[in-house]
């Protein structure tokens, strides 16, 4: 079984460090939160540049 959590749960802190404590909490999978008021990832920057 995989267990996923989302990194909107660490909207308080820069998306690195938010992937940090989930993995360190043991989730095996990670929903990253895309949202243009937030300051993780924007959808609007994501299309620019998906590599990134």
């Amino acid at each position: 079984m995989q267990v996923a959590a989302s990194t909107r749960c660490f909207s308080d802190l820069p998306i690195a460090q938010a992937c940090f404590h989930l993995d360190d909490m043991g989730y095996d999978k990670v929903e990253l939160w895309l949202d243009e008021q937030s300051d993780h990832l924007k959808p609007s920057e994501v299309l620019v540049d998906p590599e990134r």
